[in-house]
C-alpha cells in the first residue's frame, strides 16, 4: 500500500510539474524586462530614434532591456515618427517596424514603470518635466545633450544618440 502511495504522490508532483511548465508562456517565466524611458519633445524625432536604435542593439547584445519613448508637448499635427528618422533608422540597418506608431505623450505611469528614464536635451526638458511632473523619482532621470533639429544638425543629432545608446548599453552590460 506505501508503494501506491508513493506511486500516487510522485505522479501528482510530476503532473504538477509538467502542467507547471506548460501553462504559462516562456515570457512569464523569464525575469521581467527592464525599461528604459527616452523623452524629447513631440515624439517624433530624437526620442523615436533612440527608441528603436536601443531595441535593435539590445537585442543584438542579448540585453533583457527594452525602450518606449514619449513626448513632453505633443504636435498635433505630427503623425508617426519624422522622415528624417527614419531615414537614419534606415543607414543604421533598424527594420522599419522598431519605427512604427504614433507619438505618445509622457505620462506620470510612464516615469513610474521605468527603470531609467533620459530626457535628450537638458536645457530643453528639464524646466518641462519639473513644470509638467513636480513629484518625480530624480535618480532615476538623465540628460542628454541633443537639441532638436532647429538647433543642432540632424545627421549630427542623430550620430551623438547612437553613441549615447552605445555607451547605455556597454553600462547596462555590466
Amino acid at each position: 500500500m506505501l508503494n501506491v502511495r508513493k506511486f500516487i504522490l510522485y505522479g501528482l508532483l510530476f503532473g504538477w510539474a509538467v502542467y507547471s511548465i506548460n501553462a504559462y508562456p516562456e515570457e512569464a517565466r523569464l525575469p521581467a524586462r527592464k525599461q528604459v524611458l527616452f523623452v524629447c519633445t513631440g515624439n517624433y524625432y530624437r526620442s523615436r530614434f533612440a527608441e528603436a536604435l536601443f531595441n535593435q542593439k539590445a537585442v543584438e547584445a542579448h540585453l533583457n532591456w527594452r525602450a518606449v519613448s514619449r513626448g513632453l508637448r505633443l504636435v498635433p499635427s505630427q503623425h508617426g515618427m519624422s522622415a528624417l528618422a527614419r531615414q537614419e533608422l534606415n543607414q543604421r540597418g533598424v527594420p522599419q517596424e522598431l519605427g512604427k506608431g504614433a507619438p505618445k505623450a509622457l505620462a506620470k505611469e510612464d516615469l513610474e514603470k521605468s527603470d531609467c528614464v533620459i530626457l535628450m536635451d537638458e536645457a530643453e526638458h528639464r524646466p518641462m518635466l519639473e513644470k509638467q511632473f513636480p513629484r518625480r523619482d530624480d535618480r532615476k532621470i538623465h540628460y542628454w545633450h541633443i537639441g532638436e533639429s532647429g538647433k543642432m544638425n540632424p545627421a549630427k543629432a542623430c550620430q551623438a544618440m547612437s553613441w549615447e545608446i552605445e555607451k547605455l548599453i556597454r553600462t547596462l552590460k555590466r
